[in-house]
Parts: structure tokens; C-alpha cells; sequence
């Protein structure tokens, strides 16, 4: 009697910004939409503030004022380089002081607390005769308490508040295109083309006025330039309301009740004519409230605040990115803001793959004849066609964020590694006669990262994880153990015999991790057989 075993395998079943320039074509430095912390971003888009010498909303479509709310103020309170947040007693607002404003709050140290006079007088145009210092501005006309500041990208609005009523005071806006030197943190580092806004506050029997002058520094002086047609000024002739958080009566005290008539002013202007040129979107200035006794060039100084950045604001792009198992790429915008923090934008997403590999998808349009891909959808999802063999792809993505027509931001281009979706084949296949081992190997791409399971398929399909074979390689022997044999004829070197067939099949599985999720695959099966013969 012969017998015999074989072995047989189976096949089965991805600035600054450009200048901006004022009249004497002098470059504003430009952000690229980011913010910082020392500036100060009062952009008020789409509203407009009332003109009207009243600090709070008549109600009109689009139209608001310095006071936003009346509600309790919880933000974090601070005074530095003269803007308020929040609210602190006795130094940004009165006891028991509330509410939210539009714009930048500008809040001065006032009667005793006085940290920035002009100590000896000095004159408009020549920052050397100023001393800057701690004492009594003298008459409490003279005295600033708040200003204001807001804009939305067409208007600049203002503000401006004084402790007493009784005679003229100037008060000077300085727009300045560089910072001021930071051992002389009070002296404006001035060049061609700032701007200088001045309102001459006055009063007699029930009439008021709030005079505008507009100045622009030509190296030596600021020069008067033609009235503007766009500007608008106008005082309080009668008390009216206090904002919420308070005012600053005569003595030198913040309390809540009414400002005295010539007390409060307000006025704005177009930017577009008062910059020519000038394009504020996500730029900023550096700026000084002043008071003097008048408008002309040789009156006195008397009280400043410290100079500030103001971000005239701008809508700013925020760019997330991900990717899926099935390569494909997703894109979100959901972070971006416009110029007010709201969500008052539409968008355009630039996609440029590298070549061989497309784009395609719900709200996907493309290629360009630059090979572009776009969209215009808040967040969505490309499916990539990847190269035969291709593991992954570089996308250079960006995103604009458009507010209207003179106002974007761009998040600038991203590089972003899309990986193909992961694919595992069973590659080669062997066997070693002495003890009979079928040897199997797993191939995965993208290789990296990814690990293996080796798994039998019961009679109804089933997976079994087949023990320790994690690795790419198995080598598999455990025929009679792990299925039961069928009964067949064979024919061997001629001869008839009777066998027992044993057939088991395998797959790999696959997995590798993308974006935190589990990405998993599976190889096609193979069938592998080990037969037992005997001769009858």
C-alpha cells in the first residue's frame, strides 16, 4: 500500500498683504488677516453709526450707535494703550456700570488721575515742545474722558467726549502710518501723507457746533486741505443720555445719568475721500486723541492718550482640512468670520492637485485651463482619482473669503497629503515540501503605518483572525485542525487513489489610521488545499 500528501494552491474566490497707499503714496503696512493682540479692530460692517450727537441706536434699518446693549458686561476688564474692555469702576466706567459698545472704547486718566498731559503747553507741529507727564490739565473742557472709533471699510465714525462745557476745544484724531518709536511711546513717528482729523468743539446759549478741519502732514506741517464733502460733525445741544457704563462729570467722577449739552460729539467721514487710494481692509494705523484750545497750528496741547493700533478690520479665512479612507479631500471654511466676527462672507476654494490626478465632486468645478480646481462652498468633500501605483498626493489648497468687492482675505496656500485609499493583495505564494507549509505573502499600499491580519473564511464567510499571523508574511500548516476533510478521488502518477481534501480559505486584512480613524481593506481570497492520499 503507497500513500501520499500534497500541497496545492487555490485561486478562488496640501504678507503681508500688498501696500496700500495714501496720497503722497506712502505704504500702509499691511496684515494678512491676523490680529494683534495690542491692536485694537473696530470694524463695524455692514452698520453704519448715527451721526445724531446720541450715543444710543434710533432703531433704523442698518443703522446702530456707540452703544451696543445695555447688559450686564462680563468681559475681561483692562485698560491698555488707552482702549477699554470690559468695565472697570472708577477707571473705564462708573459703579454698577453695564453694556457693550461698537467700536473701540478709548478711555483717558481724568482730574486726579491724569498720567498724560502736555505739561508745558506744546504745539501742533513740533513734537519737540512736548512734555508728556502726570498733572492737571487745567480747565475740564480741556479734559478728554472716551473717544471712539469704528468704521466699516467705507465711513470712518467718531467720538468724543470732554468733562466740561464751559469755552472751544479742539480735539485732534492723529492717523499715522508708522508706529511711534518705543522710547518716545508718546511721540508720533509721523511721514508724507498722515492724516490729522480735528473737531472743534463749542457752545453758546443753546447752540453748539463741532467745527471739522482735515490736515495732512507734508513732512514739515500739517497742512489744511479743502473741507471734504463727505464729512459730517455735530455736538449735543441738549443733555442726553449717558452711555451705560457712565460718564465723567465736571469733578473728575464716572457716574451713570445724563452728559451736559457741548459735552459729546460725533462726527465721520468717508474714507475713500479722506484716503485716496487708501484700502482699509485688514490694514492698520496708528492713532493719538489730543485736545488743544484750538485749531490752529500754534494753539496749546493739553491732553493726549497713549498712541494705539487701529486695525480698520477686515473678514479673516480659516482653513481646515482633512481626508477620508476613501482618498478623498474635505474642506471646511466654518472657522472663517468677516470683518463684525460674523459669518457675512462668501467663498472661493483654489485646489491645484499634481499632474495625473483629478478632482470631482458635488460643487467641485475644474480644471481650469491652469489646472485649478474650485469652489464655492462653505465645506465640502473632493473624491481624487490617483495615478495607477500612486500612494498619495500633494493638494495645494487655498481659500478667499470675500466680504464685498474691496475687502477679502486669503488664506494663503496650503500643501496637503491626500492618501490613496489603502489596498492590500495576496502577492506570492509558496510552499516547503518537509513539513508542508504554505507560505503566503501580504502586499499593502500606502505601506506605511499599516498593519495585518490573517484571517480563514468559515463556511459561512465568517473571518477567524488565524493567531499570530500579523505580519505580511504567513506561513500556514494547520490544515487538519482547523477544517474538516472531505472524501475524493485522486489520480497520482497514474495510479487511482482515495484522499482526504482538506480547503482552506484565506485572506489579509489590512488597517492603517488616517485623521484618527481606522482605515481597513481586505485582500481578495485564496484557497489553499492539502490533500491525503492513500492507494485502495
Amino acid at each position: 500500500m503507497k500513500s501520499t500528501s500534497m500541497l496545492r494552491p487555490y485561486h478562488g474566490q496640501k504678507s503681508f498683504r500688498t501696500p496700500l497707499i495714501l496720497p503722497a503714496l506712502l505704504a500702509f503696512v499691511g496684515l494678512s488677516g491676523q490680529s494683534p493682540a495690542v491692536a485694537s479692530t473696530a470694524d463695524i460692517s455692514p452698520y453704519s453709526i448715527e451721526i445724531d450727537a446720541n450715543l444710543f441706536p434710533s432703531g433704523a434699518t442698518n443703522l446702530v450707535d456707540w452703544v451696543k446693549d445695555s447688559l450686564t458686561n462680563t468681559d475681561t476688564a483692562s485698560l491698555s494703550n488707552s482702549i477699554a474692555l470690559g468695565i472697570i469702576p472708577n477707571v473705564t466706567g462708573a459703579p454698577g456700570g453695564k453694556g457693550h459698545w461698537y467700536g473701540v472704547r478709548i478711555v483717558d486718566g481724568v482730574d486726579g488721575n491724569e498720567q498724560d498731559i502736555f505739561l508745558n503747553g506744546g504745539k501742533e507741529n513740533d513734537t519737540s515742545t512736548w512734555t508728556i507727564g502726570p498733572g492737571s490739565v487745567g480747565s475740564a473742557k480741556y479734559d478728554i474722558t472716551q473717544a471712539y472709533l469704528a468704521n466699516n471699510q467705507t465711513t470712518l465714525f467718531f467720538g468724543m467726549e470732554r468733562r466740561g462745557n464751559n469755552g472751544t476745544t479742539a480735539f485732534d484724531f492723529e492717523f499715522n502710518q508708522a508706529a511711534p518709536n518705543s522710547a518716545t511711546p508718546y511721540i508720533p513717528k509721523r511721514t508724507v501723507g498722515d492724516a490729522l482729523f480735528t473737531f472743534e468743539l463749542n457752545g453758546s446759549g443753546s447752540s453748539g457746533s463741532a467745527t471739522p478741519h482735515y490736515f495732512m502732514w507734508n513732512g514739515s506741517a500739517y497742512i489744511e486741505q479743502n473741507p471734504l464733502s463727505s464729512m459730517v460733525s455735530v455736538i449735543n445741544n441738549a443733555d442726553i443720555p449717558a452711555a451705560p457704563w457712565g460718564f465723567v462729570d465736571s469733578k473728575g467722577n464716572w457716574v451713570l445719568g445724563r452728559i451736559p449739552r457741548f459735552e459729546f460729539a460725533e462726527a465721520s467721514v468717508n474714507l475713500h475721500e479722506a484716503f485716496p487710494n487708501f484700502k482699509p481692509c485688514n490694514n492698520r494705523v496708528f492713532v493719538q486723541v489730543r485736545t488743544r484750545s484750538s485749531a490752529t497750528d500754534t494753539s496749546d496741547l493739553k491732553d493726549t492718550t497713549k498712541i494705539f493700533p487701529y486695525e480698520f478690520g477686515g473678514p479673516h479665512a480659516t482653513v481646515a482640512l482633512s481626508t477620508t479612507c476613501l482618498g478623498q479631500l474635505v474642506f471646511n471654511g466654518s472657522g472663517s468670520a468677516d470683518s463684525n466676527g460674523g459669518t457675512n462672507v462668501t467663498y472661493l476654494w483654489n485646489v491645484t492637485p499634481p499632474s495625473g490626478v483629478t478632482l470631482s465632486g458635488t460643487g467641485i468645478t475644474g480644471p481650469d485651463s491652469h489646472g485649478v480646481y474650485h469652489s464655492t462652498l462653505l465645506s465640502g468633500t473632493a473624491d481624487v482619482a490617483f495615478p495607477t501605483n500612486a500612494d498619495s498626493a500633494i493638494l495645494t489648497v487655498s481659500l478667499t473669503v470675500i466680504e464685498d468687492v474691496n475687502c477679502t482675505n486669503n488664506s494663503g496656500n496650503i500643501n496637503f497629503t491626500v492618501e490613496a485609499p489603502l489596498r492590500v493583495d495576496i502577492t506570492e505564494k509558496g510552499m516547503t515540501g518537509s513539513n508542508l507549509t504554505v507560505s503566503l505573502t501580504g502586499t499593502a499600499k500606502p505601506a506605511a503605518g499599516t498593519t495585518y491580519k490573517w484571517q480563514r473564511l468559515a463556511g459561512t464567510n465568517a473571518p477567524v483572525n488565524i493567531t499570530g499571523a500579523t505580519s505580511s508574511v504567513l506561513s500556514y500548516s494547520s490544515f487538519e485542525s482547523d477544517v474538516a476533510p472531505s472524501i475524493v478521488n485522486a489520480t497520482i502518477l497514474g495510479d487511482p487513489y482515495q484522499a482526504q481534501l482538506f480547503q482552506v480559505t484565506i485572506r489579509v486584512h489590512a488597517e492603517r489610521t488616517v485623521n484618527g480613524v481606522v482605515c481597513t481593506a481586505n485582500s481578495a481570497p485564496i484557497t489553499i488545499r492539502k490533500v491525503i492520499a492513500v492507494d485502495p
